[in-house]
C-alpha cells in the first residue's frame, strides 16, 4: 500500500474498533457493542464509500440480518457543500473552459450537496434554465481506495453475512462495480437518453434532454425539471389533477419498463419521480435495471403462471433464475411453492402486492439453496418502491390484475 492507503487502512480500522466493530475484523469485542446502531454511525463517520454500501446492503434482504436492514435505512448523507471555486476547477479540467465564461448565468449556492457531487442551477446562453451536477475533487480516486482496502479485509467480513450464503467479497466487487457506473456521469448521460428512446410516444411519461456539450465523466447538464413530487397530495388537489390516472400511469410504465423494454429505472422513489407539465417525469439515472430478452420472457412467463394459477411453470421459472448453492429438490421447491400459493388464494386478489409476492417466491428459492442474481434483486426493491408510491396515490388499485393484464396481452402479441 501507498501511503495515503495505508493512513486510511489504520483510519478504518480505528473507526471501527471505536465503535465496536473490531469482531468484523475478527477481533474479540463486548457482545453489547455488536449493535447495527454502531454499525451505521461507524460507516456515517467514515464517509461516502461507506455511506454507499450501507445504503445497498439496506436494501439487499437477502444479505444481511433485518435488524441491520432497518438501522442501516436511516444513512443520511449529508455533507458540507464544497466551495464553488474547487467545483468550478473540476469543470475546467473537465472542458478546458471556465464555467462563467460557458453560461449567461449561474447560482453559486449548491442547490443540492451530497457525498458525491454537487448541483446548480444555471442558463444557458440560448436561454435553456438547466442543471449542472459537477463531482466533488478526487471523490472517485477516494472511494476506489477505500473499496480496495475493504476488499483486502473482506475476507474477514462473514460474521455480518447470513450463514455465509453470499460470498462478502463478491458483493463488495458487485457494489464496486455499480459504484464506478455511477461516478461516470457519461453512463448516467446515457441512460437518460436510451429512457428518453424507449418512451418517446409515450405521451405521459418524460425525463429531461441532456446537454451532450456540458457532460463529461464528472459533469452533467441536462435540462432543469420544474416539477413536484409524484406523491405530493397537497399540490395534486390543487392543480386537480386525478391520483388513479397517476397511479395507474405509473404501474404501467414501470412495468412496461420492466418486461418490455428491460431496462428500468433504479431508484424510484418520490424524489426522483416529478409532475412536470402534466407527465410524470423520471429523473437520476446514475442507477438503472437491465434484463435481458430471456429474463423478461421468464418473468412475462412467471406473471401468466400466477394468473393460471401454474405451480409447475413457477417451479421453473425459479429453477431457471436461480443460483445453485447446494442440492436441489425439484418436488420439494414445487411443494413449497404450492404451500405459499394455498395461502395467497385464500386472499381477495386486490389485497395481493405483486412484490411481496416475488419477495416470497424468492425467499422460498433461497430455503432451496437457489440464490437471487442481482438484477432480480434490483427489481424487487424497485417493485416495493413503486407499489409503494401507488398505494399512497391510490389504494384500491387493483395492481396485480393491471400487472397480470398487461402481461397477458403481451404474450398474447407475440404468438
Amino acid at each position: 500500500m501507498e501511503g495515503s492507503s495505508v493512513a486510511r487502512f489504520k483510519e478504518i480500522l480505528k473507526v471501527f474498533t471505536s465503535y465496536g466493530l473490531g469482531y468484523l475484523l475478527g477481533k474479540k469485542e463486548e457482545k453489547e457493542k455488536k449493535s447495527p446502531s454502531n454499525l451505521r454511525k461507524a460507516f456515517e463517520e467514515l464517509g461516502p464509500t461507506f455511506i454507499k454500501i450501507g445504503q445497498i446492503l439496506s436494501t439487499r434482504q437477502e444479505l444481511i440480518p433485518e435488524e441491520y436492514i432497518i438501522e442501516l435505512s436511516k444513512l443520511q448523507d449529508n455533507v458540507a457543500s464544497d466551495k464553488f471555486e474547487d467545483m468550478a476547477k473540476v469543470f475546467y479540467d473537465e472542458f478546458n473552459k471556465n464555467i462563467e465564461d460557458e453560461f449567461l448565468y449561474i447560482n453559486k449556492e449548491a442547490i443540492a450537496a451530497a457525498s458525491v457531487a454537487q448541483v446548480y442551477r444555471g442558463i444557458l446562453k440560448n436561454g435553456q434554465d438547466v442543471v449542472i451536477k459537477i463531482q466533488r475533487p478526487n471523490i472517485k480516486e477516494t472511494m476506489m481506495m477505500d473499496f480496495d482496502i475493504l476488499l483486502i479485509l473482506s475476507e474477514k467480513f462473514d460474521r455480518v453475512f447470513k450463514e455465509s450464503v453470499v460470498d462478502p467479497k463478491e458483493i463488495l466487487l458487485e457494489i464496486k462495480s455499480s459504484t464506478e457506473k455511477e461516478l461516470n456521469f457519461i453512463y448516467e448521460a446515457n441512460n437518460v437518453n436510451k429512457f428518453r428512446e424507449f418512451n418517446k410516444d409515450i405521451p405521459c411519461i418524460y425525463a429531461p434532454f441532456i446537454i451532450d456539450e456540458y457532460t463529461s465523466e464528472k459533469v452533467i447538464t441536462q435540462e432543469n425539471i420544474e416539477g413536484f413530487k409524484i406523491n405530493d397530495k397537497v399540490i395534486l388537489n390543487e392543480l386537480g389533477y386525478d391520483k388513479d390516472d397517476i397511479a395507474k400511469k405509473l404501474t404501467l410504465s414501470y412495468f412496461k419498463q420492466v418486461l418490455k423494454d428491460g431496462f428500468f429505472h433504479g431508484d424510484p422513489h418520490p424524489g426522483n419521480l416529478l409532475i412536470y407539465g402534466g407527465k410524470i417525469c423520471f429523473i437520476d439515472f446514475g442507477i438503472v435495471g437491465v434484463l435481458s430478452k430471456e429474463r423478461q420472457q421468464e418473468l412475462n412467463n412467471a406473471i401468466v403462471a400466477i394468473a393460471n394459477e401454474d405451480i409447475d411453470k413457477l417451479t421453473d421459472f425459479v429453477m431457471n433464475i436461480g443460483i445453485k448453492i447446494g442440492k436441489i429438490d425439484r418436488e420439494q421447491l414445487y411443494k413449497d411453492i404450492d404451500y405459499m400459493f394455498r395461502n395467497y388464494y385464500t386472499t381477495s386478489l386486490k389485497n395481493i402486492k405483486i412484490s411481496l409476492l416475488f419477495q416470497e417466491i424468492f425467499e422460498v428459492a433461497k430455503r432451496n439453496n437457489l440464490r437471487l442474481s442481482s438484477d432480480f434483486t434490483m427489481l424487487v426493491r424497485t417493485m416495493v418502491m413503486v407499489e409503494g408510491l401507488v398505494a399512497e396515490l391510490s389504494p384500491e388499485l387493483n395492481i396485480i390484475n393491471l400487472v397480470i393484464l398487461y402481461s397477458v396481452n403481451s404474450a398474447a402479441q407475440r404468438y
